[in-house]
């Protein structure tokens, strides 16, 4: 081996399991981890995770197997994936939520060994595979039990794919070493930091969350239900009541922290220091308004192929710059970013160029496609290091003088929405698969907000399949970030000269009430009338029926925190994003509202009730 490489390695480091070992024998009794159920020191958290890898051990489970992991969030959760990193397997996140097709191909695409799941009953899956539930045992050490080496499979996180199916990357112990150690040196970690599990584990992102508190001994803090912290009031809640010191947030939750924080001149919680963010790009209106809480940002960039993150750039309390532009920063201890144009020679200093990432961090590759790894991992020319890679990002950066990135977009058709990267050809393919649909293309724009969103074209008969059809069957493909909030059916798509599809003359979403099965029906009451008036506001539209299908609409998910926002500050009412969800119609929410109203007019004096 290269001596310089030697010698990186000895100074590489410490692996998860030997984190957690260290802590269990140095702090033993110092909380690493509780949810509303539980809490458990070092030393607890270290045993329940030797005992689940024991267990999988005992099941046929060896070093290089793949283990699936289709649980909520909980502490369980964090002892199921360190169980499986101590017994020297590679852990395959499964979000429980997802449409059991996803879920098939998930677990087969993987080639999982075995499915942890929740709880004594496990969790309804039609998985040809065999579970196991946490039993919460504790075990010792065990002697001669598989240590991981740093250059061993730990996990693999699965991303949207441009053919039609999401890829697999292959994340190394090493790499989750090295993000780790980045984001405990890059957050000041310390013994006394509390950080919330926002994250969900089938996402990247979760990697930033679920591993730095081990490097110095923190506490990583599971909610209940995260998605019941999706309201901004919510979370303000949960932050205050568990003193919260440490938080990431994707970028479009972030814009509604912001301005909810605005609007109502309410404060961050006491307890919080540092807030994180990335996904997206910020809106430079937001980043200016954070300057008066006086609190530090930090922005990460990076992608799954190179373990979630690759830079930061953090923001010290009322610095945020004036023009409102976050730069994406400086590599991350044990990371190589380089700027290429488009022979993959080094652009100058000021020059825009594709983005290349190498590595302690960077992926293995695509689990089972040569081909795409191939093509996306390609020989590092500049490092010196024999057999050295760099992921091609296909982010369009240029350094700025003080030697930061600055974001410039995409040199392809992916797409950032929501804090989530999105390949519109495994959208396209989705819709394709319907038998009605001819034609299908996914574009993006913008909502009534300026957030991005997802746009659906399909080319179909007139009177053959409904809006609500499509969302149908998209819900049983896909998981619900990948379903557009706008779908739109044409007889042909418009075309150009040469025979291609003329994007500039696609129809936007209209903002008339599009066709719906159900019959258009007015409001009826002061809160009925309210909360329509503020949902078609919200969805850019000049009216809605009560009875509409919200989601039919284009009401996703932040739209429907929006709309919980909003019924906060003008009605006074608090609604759970989870009830507003499944109510579907502004009639459902105006009924839950009304409901929540009388509640609360009972326990106030004179009310007469």
């Amino acid at each position: 081996m290269n001596a310089d490489v030697q010698s990186a390695r000895n100074d590489a480091p410490k692996l998860i399991p030997h984190l957690l070992e260290q802590h269990a024998w140095v702090t033993p009794h110092a909380c690493a981890t509780e949810d509303a159920q539980r809490a458990l020191t070092y030393a607890e958290l270290a045993a329940e995770a030797e005992h689940m890898a024991a267990r999988l051990a005992e099941v046929g489970v060896l070093p290089g197997d793949r283990v699936g992991v289709m649980m909520r969030h909980s502490v369980d959760l964090l002892v199921a994936i360190l169980g499986v990193l101590r017994a020297g397997a590679a852990y395959v996140p499964i979000d429980p939520d997802y449409p059991d097709q996803r879920k098939s191909f998930l677990a087969a695409d993987s080639g999982i060994k075995i499915l942890i799941v929740d709880g004594a009953q496990g969790t309804p899956t039609s998985l040809p595979v065999m579970t196991l539930a946490p039993d919460r045992g504790r075990l010792p050490p065990r002697p001669g039990a598989p240590a991981a080496a740093p250059d061993d499979l730990a996990c693999v996180i699965y991303t949207s794919g441009s053919t039609g199916a999401p890829k697999g990357v292959m994340i190394t112990h090493l790499g989750l070493a090295n993000l780790a150690a980045a984001a405990s040196a890059e957050f000041n970690m310390g013994p006394d930091d509390r950080y919330l599990m926002l994250a969900a584990a089938a996402f990247s992102a979760s990697l930033e969350e679920l591993f730095p508190p081990l490097v110095q001994g923190g506490t990583s803090v599971f909610p209940t239900d995260r998605v019941a912290l999706s309201p901004v009031e919510a979370l303000l809640d949960f932050l205050t009541a568990h003193d919260v010191t440490l938080l990431e947030m994707q970028t479009a939750h972030w814009h509604l922290l912001v301005h909810h924080l605005v609007d109502t001149g309410g404060a961050l919680p006491p307890s919080l220091r540092l807030v994180v963010v990335g996904g997206d790009r910020a809106m430079p209106e937001a980043v200016e308004h954070w300057n008066r809480f006086r609190l530090p940002l930090v922005h990460v960039y990076g992608p799954t192929e190179t373990t979630a993150t690759a830079s930061y750039w953090s923001v010290p309390p009322g610095q945020a710059p004036k023009d409102g532009v976050l730069s994406i920063g400086d590599a991350i201890a044990g990371t190589r970013m380089f700027v290429v144009d488009e022979r993959l020679e080094l652009v100058p200093a000021d020059a825009e160029g594709e983005l290349l990432i190498g590595g302690d961090s960077l992926a293995r590759g695509y689990l089972g496609r040569p081909d795409v790894t191939a093509e996306r991992f390609v020989a590092d020319r500049y490092s010196g290091i024999p057999g050295a890679r760099l992921y091609r990002t296909g982010d369009r950066v240029r350094r700025l003088p003080d030697g930061r990135l600055q974001f410039l977009g995409r040199g392809d058709q992916q797409v950032k929405v929501r804090g989530y990267r999105v390949e519109p050809g495994e959208i396209e393919a989705a819709l394709g698969r319907h038998p009605s649909v001819r034609q299908a293309l996914v574009t993006t724009g913008r909502d009534a907000s300026g957030e991005r969103r997802l746009i659906g074209y399909v080319t179909a008969d007139r009177d053959t399949v409904s809006v609500g059809e499509l969302r149908s069957f998209l819900a049983d493909e896909l998981p619900a970030h990948l379903i557009p909030s706008a779908l739109i059916r044409l007889d042909d798509f418009p075309l150009t000269t040469h025979r291609k599809i003329d994007h500039a003359l696609l129809p936007q979403p209209p903002k008339c009430r599009p066709d719906l099965p159900t019959e258009f029906v007015p409001p009826t009451g002061e809160i009925e009338w309210r909360v329509a008036a503020a949902a078609a506001e919200l969805l850019g539209l000049d009216e809605i029926g009560v009875l509409d299908n919200l989601l039919d609409l284009g009401g996703d998910s932040l739209f429907m925190l929006r709309l919980i926002s909003w019924i906060r500050t003008h009605l006074g009412i608090s609604l759970g994003f989870r009830e507003v969800f499944d109510a579907y119609s502004v009639r459902g929410v105006a009924a839950l509202a009304d409901a929540r109203a009388d509640v609360t007019a009972v326990g106030k004096p004179g009310s007469g009730r």
